[in-house]
């Protein structure tokens, strides 16, 4: 006969029902100091897990964000947990008040904390205690912001790609509150939840109430709900992805290619629906998803993350270039790999003179009097190109992309080998420069190749 809870023995069944992890895996648990995370505390230990705890202080309530971490130095003292903490600066916190949308930007900065401990202790997930009426607050707010089925799901229970498990989901705050008393748990209140600043607090005090007036299982119902819209998720999501398999094309850079052809082909409510599922995280809202579909050719649409190109047949996306200079050293009598950015790798070697003065657009034989202080960039305004073989005569790197046809995308992704000068010596995969053809007392080069590979093909090799 087990001596567990009702609790433990329900966030048991869930956790075995979701296959949200095992017995033996490794946990890290968010921890507040509030009533929710300290009795998840509790019902893990009650279900034989010893999880480590970590604590991401915002500073922002002043003394009492500081008694919040003396209050879970305590806990994990008296239960003999591992507790991490880490937290803003003054000006951080300054900045987070100041800058707006600030529960979007801290979540982030806890986020980016529990994955570096969870991979600093080898944990297999990191374990948040999200409730079920969190999952109904949720609801309201994806519904005002017209969400589509996504987010009316509520909180899903796992979050399988980043790891991320709340045993909690289908737990009432009453059934919390419950065992919090009848276990004498002390916890900490953050005062700021009962305030109506945000629209999480206002749809909690607000509207809630006024439907738990006529439905007083109000959350129960909706634990209901949301695991019906769940499963009609999964079921959308496997059409649409049979769908987007078929419009869409993605290359080795990661790069998609969307097939305005076959998309025409189906209903136009179909089709922004297979968008909106694909591109809505990646900043595509209903204007920027329409002029995919409607647009002029050459048009380049941007969001904070990604550009799209739009031609005639295609709109091509990417994630915007990595605005990285690299300060380029070649280790003497050492082969170098470079990697630029997630899919751009530049491999070098010392060689001797080639037989073959000309050589393909991805590989250059740099003689080593140019290699002394070489940075490696993006194109800027003002660029000028002297090409290989034009007798010294500059261009415009503009009027030289648009010479060789060479899209507005695939421009923002050029890397450009410059010299001590930032006079151009290379475009990297298309064209070397006069400055580099090699002179009768040149024995000695640099063999560099360009190479366009997803960096685990190249890992690989």
């Amino acid at each position: 006969m087990s001596n567990r809870s009702e609790l433990a023995d329900r966030v048991a069944k869930f956790i075995e029902r979701e296959n949200l992890f095992e017995s033996s895996s490794r946990l890290l648990l968010a921890v507040s100091g509030g009533r929710d995370s300290t009795v998840l505390i509790h019902v893990l230990m009650e279900l034989g897990y010893r999880p480590y705890l970590a604590h991401y202080n915002y500073m922002l309530r002043g003394e009492e964000s500081m008694a919040d971490v003396e209050f879970l130095k305590e806990l994990a003292d008296e239960l003999g947990l591992e507790l991490y903490l880490d937290g803003c600066t003054y000006e951080e916190s300054q900045s987070l008040k100041n800058e707006g949308n600030l529960q979007a930007r801290a979540r982030a900065m806890r986020y980016d904390f529990l994955e570096q401990i969870a991979r600093q202790k080898g944990c297999n997930y990191i374990l948040t205690a999200h409730h079920a009426d969190d999952a109904l607050e949720t609801f309201f707010i994806n519904l005002l912001r017209g969400s589509g089925l996504r987010g009316l799901r509520g909180i899903s229970p796992k979050n399988e790609s980043k790891k991320i498990c709340r045993p909690l989901i289908e737990i009432s705050q009453a059934d919390i509150q419950d065992y919090a008393e009848q276990n004498e748990i002390a916890w900490r209140e953050d005062l700021s939840n009962a305030q109506n600043d945000y629209l999480r607090n206002q749809i909690r005090h607000q509207l809630i109430p006024t439907f738990r007036a006529i439905e007083p299982l109000l959350t129960n119902r909706s634990v209901s709900t949301f695991k019906h819209l769940r499963n009609y998720y999964l079921l959308a999501s496997e059409a649409t992805q049979l769908l987007w398999n078929e419009v869409a094309l993605t290359d080795q850079r990661g790069w998609i290619h969307l097939s305005k052809e076959k998309l025409s082909l189906r209903p136009v409510a179909t089709a922004h629906t297979v968008l909106h599922h694909f591109l809505s995280d990646w900043g595509f809202d209903r204007e920027l998803r329409r002029q995919l579909l409607e647009a002029s050719s050459d048009r380049l649409l941007r969001t904070e993350t990604h550009h799209a190109l739009i031609k005639d047949d295609v709109c091509i996306i990417a994630s915007l270039p990595a605005e990285k200079v690299f300060e380029y050293a070649m280790v003497k009598d050492q082969n170098s790999e470079l990697h630029l950015d997630d899919f751009t790798i530049l491999f070098s070697e010392k060689s001797s003179r080639p037989a073959e003065v000309r050589t393909p657009p991805n590989l250059l034989y740099l003689p080593t009097r140019l290699t002394d202080q070489l940075r490696i960039r993006r194109p800027k305004a003002g660029d000028r190109f002297t090409p290989f073989g034009m007798q010294g005569k500059s261009q415009k790197l503009q009027d030289y992309f648009t010479n060789e046809k060479i899209d507005r995308l695939e421009r923002l992704h050029t890397w450009l080998l410059v010299d001590n000068d930032d006079e151009i010596l290379w475009i990297m995969g298309h064209r070397a420069a006069e400055k580099t053809r090699l002179k009768n007392e040149d024995h000695t080069t640099v063999k560099m190749r360009f190479k366009r590979l997803p960096r685990s093909l190249v890992d690989s090799k």
